[in-house]
């Protein structure tokens, strides 16, 4: 193992780090952290049958602890912050269509929850950095959800501006087999004998998988300076069409066109031309630093939010 492979292995050996959310990218940096020796873990989320899921995977490790609470709730993130280092922030409202309906609860969980992420942290003593998980939808955004995580990221980097603490983002594309994205729902749909639905022939997508995924948000609050937005390099846009025929194939279903959805298009940037120009790659992901665009960094800000 070369020096750079162990100083990242220490990085994260003698932290205490809080998760939000147990969904799937949640757990599988869970067990990244705990291949890396990771000294206490905290996964915190608002719904009991998430933290079972995480519980029957990480039942047999003392450093893993289950904490019910809601990010729309200050006074709970306060409670589960005592001793914590560094914060990994997946937890949001992530479904375009559902939240095009019910936009308030996206609004109330995607950004009110992250302004109460930003408070506590500010207010923690023992927390130092904190990674927002944001999304491609978040670029030049056209559905509520995609402006709610464009909030985030903003939000973020504004709070690095004006605290000592290091805010960061890193914006995703589709996971490859997530609960609930088009590879899960179309492997229930053909296990269950059932026809591959896709809204439109036309889509195109960029994947990135759970793990490299996982390792790029660690490798992103390892080497975050503060305040950027950290997106993965090198991936190729696919056709949703094309992935969906070889799951039509290999089921033997057909595939129904179902129409485009409310705060759907049919692709997905991962980056501006203005954050082209402010980004410079770095190994597998590229590193987007909007304080280029501000002049000073008004740290007198900081105390007008610190708790009195």
């Amino acid at each position: 193992m070369s020096k750079s492979e162990h100083a990242r292995l220490d990085f994260y050996k003698e932290k205490s780090v809080l998760i939000t959310g147990g969904g799937t990218l949640g757990r599988e940096i869970v067990k990244l952290l705990l291949e890396k020796g990771t000294k206490e873990i905290r996964i915190f989320d608002n719904a009991e049958q998430q933290l079972f899921k995480c519980e029957l995977d990480f039942q047999n490790d003392p450093r893993v602890s289950y904490l019910l609470g809601d990010v729309c709730d200050l006074d709970a993130i306060n409670m589960a912050l005592p001793g914590v280092d560094v914060i990994i922030h997946t937890a949001a409202c992530k479904f375009v269509n559902y939240i095009e309906y019910h936009p308030f609860k996206a609004i109330r969980t995607n950004v009110d929850g992250i302004i109460n992420i930003i408070k506590a942290v500010i207010n923690s003593y023992s927390v130092k950095k904190a990674v927002n998980i944001s999304s491609d939808k978040a670029c030049n955004p056209v559905s509520i959800y995609g402006y709610t995580k464009g909030l985030g990221e903003r939000f973020f980097t504004w709070a690095d501006r004006v605290s000592p603490k290091a805010f960061c983002s890193v914006r995703f594309p589709n996971f490859y087999g997530s609960d609930g994205s088009v590879i899960d729902t179309w492997g229930r749909q053909g296990k269950a004998g059932l026809p591959i639905t896709v809204t439109d022939k036309r889509m195109m997508r960029y994947f990135i998988g759970i793990r490299e995924a996982a390792e790029l948000t660690l490798d992103s609050l390892e080497f975050s300076e503060g305040g950027e937005i950290f997106v993965p390099a090198d991936l190729a846009e696919r056709s949703i069409m094309e992935i969906a025929e070889e799951f039509s194939e290999r089921y033997g279903v057909p595939i129904r066109l179902t129409g485009k959805r409310l705060g759907e298009r049919l692709r997905e940037p991962l980056m501006t031309e203005i954050e082209y120009d402010m980004a410079t790659q770095e190994g597998k992901f590229w590193r987007i630093d909007p304080k280029k665009e501000f002049i000073g960094t008004p740290h007198y800000l900081y105390n007008a939010y610190r708790e009195k």
